[in-house]
C-alpha cells in the first residue's frame, strides 16, 4: 500500500474541493475510491459535493449499517465511489474487481484527521489489504476540529497557494502536534474517568452480593428482615413465615435498587460541578470521593427504613408492588468527566496573560 503525504489546506472548503477533485480524477479512470469521513453528516455533505460534479457515490454510515455487506462487496469494483464513516464496514475486506489492480487498486481518501492517530491508521488500512495494491491520502485543514480545539489561530500559516494548499513542512508538523495534544487529552480523560469510577465500582461490589442473595437465596429475606426489625422478631415472623414472604422480598429489592439509583443520581449531579472545587483550592477527586463515601454509608439504613415503613403500612390484601404504589423506574446514569477544565492556577494565569498579549489580532494570510 502506498501512503501519500497529507494534503493540508487552510480552510475546510478548500480541503473538500481538493478531495472531491481527486475523487473525480480517480473515478474518471475507473479506479474505485472509498472516502472516509468523521460523521454521518459529513459523509452526506461530501456525497452531495461529489454529486454536484457528476459523481454518484454510495454512502455507507450508521443510517444504512444493515446494508454494509452489500455496499462493501461493490466498493472495490471498477468505477465505484463509496463515502463512509470511520466505523461503517469496519473489519470487512474490500475485494477488488476485474482490472482494478492495473489501475493501482483501491484509493482511500480520508477527510480530516481524528483526535487519535490509531483511528487514522484504521482508515488507511482499508487500502492494500491481503496484499492487494492500493493507496491512501489524507485531506486536512487548519479548520479541522483537531486543530481548532488545540491551537491558537495566531499560529496559522501566513503563506499558502492559490487553492489554499499549505506546503511548508513546519505547519504539517504543527498539525501533527495538535493531533498528539488531542490524543493526550483523550488519554487523560480516560484516566480521569477511571479515577472517578473507582469508588463507584467499590460501592457496587459491596452492594451487589446482598442484592444477589436476596434475589436467589430463599433464606436471605429472613436475615434481611431481622435487620429491618432487630428488636421485633414478631414482625419478622409475620412477613417471613407467611404467603406474603415473596412480597417482602420484592419490597426489599425495590428499595435497595432505588437507594442505589438515588446514590448514582447524587454522584452524577456532584460530578457535574465538582471541578469548581478547584477554585477553592480543593482537590476535585478527593471531594468527590468524600461525598460518595458519606452518601453510601447512609444507603443501607435508608433502604432498611423504607422497607420497614412500607411493610408496616401495607394493606392486608396487598400482594404485589403495584398494590403498594411502587413502580420500578428505568434509568441509565452516565458521567461527563473532566478533572479540572479550568486547569491549574498557573495554567489559568498563563492563559490570561497570553490572551492579553495576543488580543484579537487576525493572522495575515498571503496567497500566491
Amino acid at each position: 500500500m502506498c501512503s501519500q503525504p497529507d494534503q493540508l489546506f487552510l480552510a475546510v472548503a478548500q480541503r473538500d474541493d481538493a478531495a472531491a477533485a481527486t475523487v473525480y480524477a480517480a473515478h474518471s479512470s475507473g479506479r474505485p475510491v472509498i472516502v472516509g469521513t468523521r460523521s454521518v453528516e459529513q459523509s452526506e455533505q461530501f456525497a452531495q459535493l461529489l454529486a454536484a460534479q457528476g459523481v454518484t457515490a454510495t454512502v455507507l454510515n450508521a443510517k444504512n449499517d444493515a446494508e454494509v455487506a452489500g455496499i462493501i462487496a461493490q466498493a472495490g469494483q471498477h468505477g465505484a465511489v463509496t463515502v463512509s464513516t470511520q466505523m461503517a464496514g469496519r473489519g470487512v475486506d474490500i475485494q477488488l474487481g476485474d482490472g482494478v489492480t492495473e489501475l493501482g487498486g483501491l484509493l482511500v481518501i480520508v477527510i480530516g484527521r481524528y483526535n487519535s492517530a490509531r483511528l487514522d491508521r484504521l482508515l488507511r488500512g482499508r487500502a492494500g489489504r491481503q496484499g492487494d495494491p492500493g493507496a491512501s491520502v489524507f485531506f486536512t485543514s487548519f479548520e479541522d476540529p483537531v486543530v481548532t480545539e488545540q491551537l491558537s489561530p495566531n499560529r496559522l500559516p501566513h503563506v499558502v497557494a492559490d487553492d489554499g494548499l499549505v506546503e511548508d513542512p513546519e505547519f504539517h508538523r504543527l498539525y501533527e502536534h495538535a493531533q498528539r495534544v488531542a490524543a493526550g487529552k483523550l488519554l487523560e480523560l480516560r484516566r480521569t474517568t477511571r479515577k472517578y469510577q473507582t469508588i463507584t465500582d467499590h460501592h457496587r461490589a459491596v452492594l451487589l452480593p446482598t442484592r444477589e442473595r436476596i434475589l436467589t437465596d430463599p433464606t436471605a429475606i429472613d436475615q434481611y428482615l431481622t435487620l429491618v426489625w432487630p428488636d421485633h422478631p414478631e414482625h419478622v415472623q409475620l412477613w417471613a413465615g407467611s404467603e406474603r414472604r415473596e412480597m417482602a422480598t420484592d419490597v426489599a429489592l425495590f428499595f435497595l435498587d432505588r437507594a442505589w439509583a438515588d446514590h448514582l443520581n447524587l454522584l452524577a449531579e456532584t460530578r457535574e460541578g465538582i471541578h469548581l472545587r478547584a477554585l477553592g483550592r480543593q482537590n476535585p477527586l478527593d471531594e468527590f470521593n468524600r461525598i460518595a463515601i458519606g452518601d453510601f454509608e447512609n444507603l443501607a439504613s435508608h433502604a432498611l427504613s423504607s422497607v420497614r415503613d412500607t411493610l408496616a403500612q401495607a394493606p392486608d390484601d396487598a400482594t404485589d408492588l403495584v398494590a403498594l404504589g411502587l413502580r420500578r423506574p428505568s434509568s441509565t446514569w452516565t458521567y461527563i468527566v473532566t478533572d479540572n477544565p479550568f486547569g491549574s492556577e498557573a495554567d489559568r494565569l498563563v492563559a490570561f496573560i497570553g490572551k492579553t498579549i495576543r488580543g484579537n489580532r487576525q493572522p495575515n494570510i498571503t496567497y500566491h
